[in-house]
């Protein structure tokens, strides 16, 4: 393409008008980006007040489309409305009227950070500003989740941290906890530059990590990226039933008359490491199971009843438990 140029403003610097996106992700980035860390970049807010600003002076816009500001921005500059993006993908456009222009847009904020880390390549800082060599760019993903699988005591990303493992599932945690924090917080950043949007964590909630608090700071941090956190904790129940207080697991089982009553106790415990709620006992029998509650903290146990009349012929049941994981993580 012909060359394309924006140029440095009065104090040798790059104007970028920016989207303030939550915890400023967007000026870290850009920064990264285009200036040095930024010695070379003036930022202005994408506010109304910079729109009398941004006509005239060479300028890089970034922003996501559908937002109002970056619309009338964009319309002010004399910019045609682009066709829309969907979630993760981005254009790099560069436009020449009054001024030169570089619009940088993202269909959410994913797409957005996607966009300012792309120019890598393709962009060089010079003393007149910044030359750009990738005419206009539009990138969409083809699958609409990329994820990555972990668990939590094998993902390290900061290799300072004792007690690192690289092999296994379900072992213990045996790094400092601020470590939990810390590795996925910088594999967040990874993907990000990779344009993975998920990562699901084996061994999500941990108090020797950190526990709910530290969820909450790792959800935070990468739903400020556009990744989504897939928290994974184990959830199992067993379950062991009796009839008339006899385990009969293999046949032929108690023997007891016609006519005479049943009683039947299923003992159900919480296995796993997530509390248990909604729970609900089953019968193949069609009996009614009464239990004393419908949640189970984690190795917790509570025994439930049903009752019967004896009928002729062997008796063969299948029993089922079911619930769902309390929702701690909605609270994150």
């Amino acid at each position: 393409m012909q060359e394309f140029a924006i140029g440095n403003n009065s104090q040798g610097k790059i104007n970028i008008l920016v989207e303030d996106l939550p915890s400023r992700v967007a000026h870290l980035y850009l920064q990264k980006a285009y200036g040095e860390n930024g010695e070379r970049i003036t930022f202005y807010p994408l506010t109304a007040s910079s729109l009398a600003f941004a006509k005239g002076e060479d300028v890089i816009v970034s922003g996501r489309q559908g937002n109002p500001l970056f619309e009338t921005t964009l319309s002010h500059l004399g910019v045609e409305k682009e066709p829309p993006l969907s979630e993760g993908a981005y254009r790099i456009k560069p436009v020449s009227n009054e001024s030169n222009k570089l619009i940088v847009t993202g269909g959410d904020v994913a797409g957005l950070l996607y966009a300012i880390a792309h120019p890598e390549g393709v962009t060089e800082l010079t003393q007149e500003g910044l030359r750009y060599t990738g005419g206009d760019i539009f990138e969409s993903p083809a699958f609409p989740y990329r994820i990555y699988w972990t668990w939590d005591h094998s993902t390290n990303w900061n290799l300072d941290y004792t007690g690192q493992l690289d092999w296994g599932c379900n072992n213990e945690y045996c790094k400092p906890p601020e470590a939990f924090v810390d590795d996925y917080k910088r594999l967040v950043d990874h993907m990000v530059r990779s344009r993975a949007n998920g990562v699901l964590i084996w061994g999500f909630l941990r108090d020797n990590h950190g526990g709910v608090s530290a969820g909450q700071e790792i959800c935070r941090y990468a739903k400020d990226r556009g990744v989504k956190i897939l928290p994974s904790v184990a959830a199992s129940v067993d379950m062991e039933k009796s009839t008339n207080e006899e385990d009969a697991d293999e046949p032929p089982g108690p023997t007891i008359w016609v006519g005479d009553p049943v009683n039947w106790k299923y003992e159900v415990k919480n296995t796993g490491d997530a509390t248990l709620t909604n729970i609900e006992v089953i019968d193949s029998k069609r009996v009614t199971v009464a239990c004393p509650k419908d949640t189970l903290e984690p190795g917790e146990t509570m025994i439930c009843t049903a009752e019967g009349i004896a009928i002729e012929g062997e008796y063969v049941t299948r029993q089922r438990q079911q619930g769902s994981l309390m929702d701690t993580l909605s609270r994150i």
